[in-house]
């Protein structure tokens, strides 16, 4: 069975389990992205806030506050959370620091498989690709190489139970000793060793560790 530990930008899927409270949600998922987690332990409470939080007749200053109902050290790729209504606090980027509302109800909660191709997208706007394990970052490496791209900068942290930590002594920022006469396939390969090597010293020191991830 496979579990894996929530990270901040997951992308997950909110669907409706029977009647919500305000009836904010009607019969149609919505996307959201976790934006904090609440809590010293993996399951704890954390908050989304939704990519179209008009659809659902909230503001962008509202988000879900989400808590499993039958949680465990880890959670699933989906499983049923008691919703509220979160507040952020306004001018402020802790959004750990927000109000919890009112319920909502029960929300079926999903994360979003991982989709090379949509990853891929995303990481070539500026705020990068969603939170990645390893693995995935691999897969998106592969798929980089499909299209004649690198990637070439990648945020590594170290995640310590809901807190995630900057490693900028495992990140990649560029290709080091590029050349201009290196050909497209060269600093690909050169690229690509890079990760190997940064996911090799990651691997060595134990631990769990995300990535965010640019291409270029």
């Amino acid at each position: 069975m496979h579990w894996r530990s929530l990270t901040t930008r997951d992308p997950v899927l909110l669907r409706p389990v029977g009647e919500t409270a305000i009836g904010v949600f009607g019969g149609e998922p919505f996307e959201a992205r976790v934006v904090a987690i609440l809590g010293a332990a993996d399951d704890a409470p954390f908050v989304v806030q939704l990519l179209s939080p008009a659809a659902a007749n909230l503001d962008e200053d509202t988000g879900l506050h989400l808590a499993f109902a039958e949680a465990d050290d880890w959670w699933r790729d989906s499983g049923q959370a008691e919703a509220r209504l979160f507040r952020f606090p306004a001018n402020s980027p802790a959004r750990r620091e927000g109000v919890v509302g009112e319920p909502v109800g029960s929300l079926l909660c999903e994360r979003r498989a991982f989709s090379p191709a949509d990853v891929f997208a995303e990481s070539e706007t500026g705020g990068g690709s969603r939170m990645l394990c390893a693995v995935e970052l691999e897969r998106l490496v592969d798929y980089a190489r499909t299209r004649g791209d690198a990637v070439v900068w990648v945020e590594t942290y170290e995640l310590r139970g809901v807190f995630e930590h900057p490693r900028i002594d495992l990140g990649l920022y560029g290709l080091e000793g590029d050349d201009p006469a290196l050909t497209s396939t060269q600093r690909i390969e050169m690229a690509t060793r890079d990760i190997v090597e940064m996911l090799s010293l990651a691997s060595a020191e134990g631990g769990r560790f995300g990535f965010r991830a640019w291409v270029g």
